[in-house]
């Protein structure tokens, strides 16, 4: 019985320690054959339920079998808030297409497309994505036009807003 207690409590720590870190990880790509930009987000699913909670939102279960219809507006009025987009120079919405398991079932991957983009010269791109959730969140953000990496930006507290330009 001892044994087992040991067991479960070192699988209990090891499993809590996993995610003592807070990151999201996020692609924007221009595709310049649909002329839009499609949008891939990687948070953890408990990070977003921790920002919505803030705001009010509670027992959204996302991505569970138990999730609520509301689930998929909330986290698009979130997004839209904490991921904003500007195309030179005109902010744009995110049109939420959707979100998957990414296999852990502890993170999420979210998309979203950004529609009637005809060559854009430049990008800003403000993330606070969890800021107001962790001290220590970073946002991974990956640019990229034509196939053609653009830029890698690390966003946190003290940086969170970038210009890129695309030409």
């Amino acid at each position: 019985m001892g044994m087992i207690f040991i067991l479960l409590t070192h699988l209990f720590t090891h499993v809590m320690c996993l995610h003592n870190y807070h990151v999201s990880n996020c692609d924007i790509k221009y595709n310049q054959h649909t002329q839009s930009i499609q949008i891939s987000l990687h948070v953890f699913i408990d990070d977003i339920e921790d920002a919505l909670r803030l705001t009010g939102i509670e027992h959204l279960y996302i991505l569970s079998n138990k999730e609520t219809e509301e689930a998929d507006l909330h986290l698009e009025e979130y997004f839209n808030k904490h991921l904003q987009i500007f195309i030179d120079g005109q902010r744009v919405v995110l049109d939420f297409l959707g979100k998957e398991s990414s296999g852990d079932y502890m993170a999420a991957w979210c998309y979203f497309e950004i529609y009637d983009v005809v060559n854009p010269k430049e990008i800003e791109v403000i993330n606070t994505l969890l800021l107001e959730v962790f001290d220590n969140q970073k946002n991974l953000v990956t640019i990229r036009k034509n196939q053609q990496k653009k830029s890698f930006l690390l966003f946190h507290h003290k940086k969170f807003k970038e210009k890129v330009s695309l030409i």
